[in-house]
């Protein structure tokens, strides 16, 4: 099963902006975690 923060990937890029990451990178990274 894949489980995940429901919103997680949206904090990774609008809130964190540690990575200057587009949304395609933020999702890539996320699901090669």
């Amino acid at each position: 099963y894949i489980v995940s923060d429901c919103d997680s990937i949206e904090v990774m890029l609008h809130g964190h902006k540690f990575l200057q990451d587009t949304e395609e990178d933020a999702i890539a990274q996320a699901l090669a975690a």
